[in-house]
């Protein structure tokens, strides 16, 4: 084998090997977390779910809300840490999340 096809070969498998570890990672990214990982538990979800009117709730579906729920809830919190450093503070303050979440309200 000449070292072009050589060198052609190798850098099909690095790019076969780009493609797989991008493919790994939007799968890591869009798999459910584990239980041990999560910051809500999912039984409130399906309470809060089933409050609002629902009957039945599937699992994936209390798994799903309350990932969303803590994308917001990461959102608004480095959104207020945001404004707590602007304004020369350390605390984190309600307002501070008031403000925060009627920003991201204003982005609806």
């Amino acid at each position: 084998m000449d070292y072009f096809r050589f060198s052609e070969a190798f850098n099909r498998h690095l790019s076969l090997n780009y493609d797989i570890r991008a493919c790994m990672y939007r799968m890591v990214i869009l798999m459910p977390r584990s239980r041990k990982d999560r910051i809500i538990p999912v039984a409130p979800i399906d309470r809060l779910i089933r409050k609002a009117g629902a009957t039945r709730v599937s699992d994936k579906g209390s798994e799903r809300l309350a990932q969303i729920l803590e994308e917001i809830g990461e959102f608004l919190a480095q959104s207020a840490a945001e404004i707590t450093e602007v304004a020369g503070r350390k605390t984190i303050t309600e307002r501070d999340i008031d403000l925060a979440y009627k920003q991201w309200r204003r982005r609806l």
